[in-house]
């Protein structure tokens, strides 16, 4: 018996939910509306629903919205709804700052100067913080104004390097006495903290002769050796760590200084703590060793200079990754190499059981993923979902590295517990190219998911006439059904695709 026009109404609604949770997995088609996701994510941002919230500004970010760059570039630098990472920051403020966005290249000029996600440069900091003044940045004019004058601009800007010009600027007695060096404070810190973080090691020695006291803490920012340690003065630790100062010491984030200075790329500090005895099996609040920060900030030295002398290769922070985990996701491939190179587990689960590679695919890092596979690495590793890297690079639309796991032997017919196999992802984004070269491969072209769902059926769903030709040609049954004795006509009629049901009959 026939069914009825209910039932059918009802399968057509059933398809249409599933294949549209899928593409919010796989990521928007090319033209997505980059207001329309900008919109999304202002209203996951009001529920605090950050993850969403980077999922809907990476789409409009790579649309090429300037203000979406500018936020995502937010998320990344503080680590809401993703891996905090200072090199992915930088890399998305820098494109908000050249899309003309004045905030970013505020931003851009302090990044530059604190050597934030890249190399320090105060000729370039400075000259973004220009740039967003002739625009009318009054936070680029204070952030300048405060550098000129010799203040703390920490948020935004580094260390300087003015001199140790501190008794012109620290109003008190002299000679300083005991009392007046443990009460003196500068730009809002302990005297001495603010010269440890400048580099000013002339003045470090007379306050702590004076008898400031070494271990003196802000709520914040920690003691001066946490500051002297992030800023990569080595100077000034030495002079610290011989007034007794505590190497373990801490922030409010429970990072150390060993932490921060690898982190920040401060190879000579790392190895001058860790030759001091610095503990590298601490963790932040995070659950962050040293080791891991220096994965979060793609530093290859620190990681060497960790990794050579004992740092733990495989402890996993409270989300359960390791320094491995987070290099293959945002680092480049040499910097993957070092933590391999010293030892660490090429198939060391992460979270939701994603392998290296899989994370490498996540974020479309081909090139990484290239010396993972050379080094290894199981192309058909499996997560939690019993989801592959190829089909996770489906998922999320990194079509040419899909291409490139397929060439180094992916499994083309992997089902996950869904049932989905790389060919239906592959018609959901209706390019002949990729569905060519699995289909070359070997890929069923006629393979049904667990609701009946055929590639051809995807293809007609989300309504691409190219996926649809090049499935025909490749010989997929048109007549086939799904679990609603739906034919992929049917589908692409419910969806509002009458001149493809036509094409599909």
């Amino acid at each position: 018996m026939a069914p009825d026009k209910r039932d059918i109404d009802l399968a057509a609604a059933r398809v249409a939910l599933f294949a549209a949770a899928l593409l919010w997995l796989a990521g928007p088609a090319p033209a997505q509306d980059a207001s329309t996701a900008q919109r999304n994510a202002e209203a996951a941002l009001r529920l605090g629903d950050f993850e969403r919230a980077v999922h809907e500004l990476t789409r409009a970010a790579n649309a090429g919205s300037a203000e979406a760059q500018y936020r995502l570039a937010g998320l990344y630098r503080s680590g809401r709804g993703v891996a905090q990472s200072d090199a992915v920051a930088f890399d998305w403020m820098r494109q908000a700052a050249t899309n003309g966005h004045v905030e970013a290249q505020a931003q851009l000029g302090g990044f530059f100067l604190q050597g934030r996600g890249t190399e320090r440069n105060d000729d370039m900091g400075k000259q973004w913080l220009l740039k967003a003044i002739a625009a009318g940045s009054k936070s680029a004019q204070r952030l300048l104004e405060s550098l000129e004058k010799g203040g703390n601009a920490r948020h935004l800007a580094p260390p300087t390097t003015e001199g140790d010009n501190w008794r012109t600027t620290l109003s008190v007695p002299q000679p300083m006495t005991q009392d007046d060096a443990r009460k003196s404070r500068r730009n809002g810190w302990p005297a001495l903290m603010d010269a440890a973080w400048r580099g000013q090691a002339d003045a470090v020695r007379a306050l702590l002769a004076a008898g400031s006291e070494v271990d003196q803490r802000d709520a914040e920012a920690g003691t001066a050796l946490v500051l002297a340690s992030a800023a990569g003065h080595e100077t000034i630790v030495s002079l610290l760590l011989d007034s007794g100062a505590k190497i373990n010491a801490v922030d409010a984030s429970g990072e150390t200084g060993l932490m921060k200075a690898a982190e920040a790329g401060r190879k000579g500090t790392v190895q001058l703590l860790i030759a001091k005895g610095a503990d590298q099996n601490l963790k932040d609040r995070t659950g962050a060793t040293a080791l891991v920060h220096a994965a979060k900030g793609c530093r290859a030295g620190s990681l060497r200079a960790l990794a050579s002398s004992g740092s733990p290769l495989e402890e996993r922070t409270s989300k359960g990754e390791t320094a491995l985990i987070l290099a293959a996701r945002q680092c480049a491939g040499s910097v993957v190499a070092v933590l391999l190179d010293a030892g660490a587990g090429i198939e060391s689960k992460g979270p939701k059981g994603g392998s290296a590679l899989a994370h490498a695919v996540d974020s479309g890092n081909m090139v990484t993923a290239d010396v993972l596979i050379k080094r290894g690495a199981i192309v058909d590793s499996k997560d939690s979902d019993d989801t592959t890297p190829l089909l996770r690079a489906l998922g999320r639309g990194h079509l040419k590295l899909a291409t490139f796991l397929v060439r180094h032997g992916a499994d083309v017919n992997h089902t996950s517990k869904s049932g989905n196999t790389p060919l239906m992802l592959a018609a959901m984004h209706g390019r002949p190219a990729i569905i060519a070269t699995l289909v070359a491969a070997g890929a069923d072209v006629d393979q049904r998911n667990k609701l009946g769902l055929s590639p051809l059926m995807f293809a007609a769903q989300t309504g691409n006439r190219s996926a649809i030709e090049s499935l025909l040609q490749a010989g997929a049954n048109r007549r086939l059904r799904n679990k609603k004795r739906e034919r992929a006509a049917d589908v692409a009629r419910a969806a509002g695709h009458p001149d493809l049901e036509q094409m599909l009959r």
